[in-house]
């Protein structure tokens, strides 16, 4: 995960059961989403970027702490893998072409009701 916070500061950190010691230089490890909610409230980060993999996906869908999701659309089938985040059916993507790639974008409606432009 990368997260960004006031005045552009970015720093690194991992979610789950990592050991801290095969952790790079400058990353903070959290056990679970409380707990890095929690810390990054603390230290006054206001924005958070998540990717991950499915599971670390789903957890914050599941928990509604999303507000923009994308999702690259691949133009052949690789085979079988890891399945990727389900999307509440609730919402509905708008298909969008950048860079010659298809992509499908949710945006909650939430974030759609609060967000200010600055």
């Amino acid at each position: 995960m990368c997260v960004a916070g006031q005045a552009h500061r970015r720093s690194a950190v991992s979610l789950g059961g990592v050991d801290e010691r095969a952790l790079s230089a400058g990353f903070q490890a959290y056990a679970d989403i409380d707990s890095l909610l929690e810390g990054l409230r603390r230290d006054g980060v206001q924005s958070l970027f998540v990717e991950g993999g499915q599971a670390t996906l789903q957890s914050f869908i599941e928990r509604d702490l999303w507000d923009e999701a994308w999702e690259e659309v691949c133009p052949q089938r690789i085979g079988e893998g890891v399945p990727a985040p389900s999307m509440p059916r609730a919402f509905t993507p708008q298909v969008e072409e950048h860079f010659g790639r298809t992509y499908r974008h949710w945006i909650s409606p939430v974030f759609v009701k609060n967000y200010v432009d600055f």
